[in-house]
């Protein structure tokens, strides 16, 4: 029987396996459209608008890398707002564009998140001295 650190190893050997250097950037177009993953890091880096955050999620299915941008202010807000830490399962859903009461016209979304276990917390300790947000990649 494998231990949690071998059963670890061997999920991260397969996930280096498949991953081909080339994350999917998720921008959506209609509204339905939507994105599950587990939260991987939260990056700040320069945007053409200036300093923006970047979202790394993993595919809950594939294990694929997911990105997105927190560019829209109502989707920046309510992520923000809800705080997921790595590791979190973090789901978002385009609603498409809206009318607000005074006429401005925005893009909502959804955002749930699903706190992982504290079981897992483990393998956090084991990668305290990791800092997410300084990763090269």
């Amino acid at each position: 029987m494998q231990s949690e650190l071998e059963k670890l190893r061997t999920e991260l050997e397969e996930e280096l396996e498949k991953d081909d250097g080339q994350a999917d950037f998720w921008k959506p177009s209609k509204a339905g459209e939507r994105v599950v993953g587990t939260l991987r890091a939260v990056k700040e880096r320069t945007g053409k608008n200036g300093p923006e955050k970047l979202v790394e999620l993993l595919d809950i299915v594939t294990g694929d890398p997911i990105l997105f941008w927190l560019s829209r202010s109502v989707l920046r807000d309510k992520f923000l707002t809800l705080a997921p830490k790595r590791g979190d399962v973090v789901g978002v859903k385009f609603l498409g564009e809206k009318e607000s009461k005074n006429g401005t016209k925005f893009f909502d979304y959804t955002v749930r998140v699903k706190r992982r276990s504290k079981t897992d917390q483990v393998y956090e300790d084991l990668n305290e001295n990791v800092d997410i947000e300084d990763d090269p990649s």
